[in-house]
């Protein structure tokens, strides 16, 4: 895992990214809806509200979601999680991260077993990330390994307990992802499209931020994405492991779990794959300049603008300047997407 200064990427065991941060580029190729999958367990989601209440990497996490981590943990926790998230720390061990067969192992039995993990095996990851040189931070856990995952586990565990009635009432958003992937196909641009992540999406290629940017070829493995309840900035990748890709980001309307009004209700495909306010920008961007788009939308332009990049990734939406004004309209796709799925289900 890679430390980045702001929103975690959990990327074969790294954590990265953040505001401002270089991109790596997944080459994805074309996809097919089989390529495609939706992976849901709150092995990831807990990584990211962990990093941010315990290890300083700022990710949107709510307070009160933060004090609750915080006070289950106590205060020994970020002495214990202080080699993942020092400066010069580089990699984190797969094993370390709640990563392993998470289709098939409950996050109850996956806790349990960072307390039976052999020593040699993080050892032996340790060293293979580092080279052979683990940064100093790390020395500690090199004395007492069987210490450090006790200790570890400890701490998930606790952490765990606090979050996790919040992932049980995050069923219904993570029921109304699985929904709109579907409704998406193989779109993957489609998919992100709708929802506020850090990852950049344009057609075959993914932007994912990292502090060491490298070139990848997803070379027809499977895609799974993970919808994340955690903070609203929150975002996970995983681009070396052999089996599959994994792409995470915020689910879609995580907010309403930090205490806001749940959003009004959906009433078409359109606004269940795009999100409503993308949705309603693509209904109106007919020509029209970003300034009377965003008032009729209702939000500032600096937020029109976050939304429309994201469209234009997408290829729904191109803007161009005319005079003074940046004017809004929809691509030909756009156009499609806009009679395809703009009717009431």
């Amino acid at each position: 895992m890679t430390p980045a200064p702001s929103v975690p990427t959990i990327a074969g065991g790294a954590i990265a990214g953040g505001a401002g941060a270089v991109y790596s580029e997944l080459v994805l190729g074309s996809l097919t809806p089989r390529d495609l999958g939706l992976l849901t367990h709150p092995g990831p989601s807990l990584m990211s509200i962990v990093a941010d209440s315990l290890g300083g990497r700022r990710q949107g996490v709510p307070p009160p979601w933060v004090a609750a981590v915080r006070r289950s943990a106590g205060r020994r926790a970020p002495g214990v999680l202080g080699p993942l998230f020092a400066p010069g720390t580089v990699a984190v061990p797969d094993c370390l991260t709640l990563s392993t067969d998470m289709g098939r192992i409950p996050i109850d039995e996956q806790l349990g077993g960072l307390r039976e993990l052999p020593p040699d095996m993080l050892l032996e990851q340790l060293h293979a990330d580092s080279g052979g040189l683990p940064p100093p931070g790390w020395r500690p856990v090199l004395a007492a390994p069987r210490r450090f995952l006790t200790a570890y586990a400890d701490v998930l565990d606790s952490a765990w307990c606090a979050v996790a009635p919040v992932w049980r009432q995050a069923g219904e958003l993570l029921d109304r992802e699985a929904a709109r992937v579907e409704r998406c196909g193989a779109d993957l641009t489609l998919v992100l499209a709708g929802t506020h992540t850090r990852l950049r999406a344009r057609p075959g290629r993914i932007g994912l931020p990292d502090p060491n940017p490298e070139t990848f070829d997803r070379a027809g493995r499977p895609v799974a994405l993970l919808p994340l309840v955690s903070g609203y900035g929150a975002s996970v990748f995983s681009v070396d492991r052999p089996d599959e890709v994994w792409l995470g980001y915020p689910v879609p309307g995580v907010r309403q779990l930090f205490g806001a009004p749940p959003p009004p209700t959906r009433h078409t495909a359109l606004d269940l794959v795009l999100g409503e306010v993308r949705a309603d920008v693509l209904r109106r961007a007919d020509g029209v300049s970003t300034g009377r788009v965003a008032a009729r939308v209702g939000c500032a332009v600096s937020t029109l603008t976050y939304h429309c990049d994201h469209l234009v990734a997408a290829g729904l939406l191109s803007r161009s300047r005319e005079g003074r004004a940046v004017v809004l309209r929809r691509t030909e796709r756009g156009e499609s997407l806009l009679g395809l799925l703009d009717v009431p289900d």
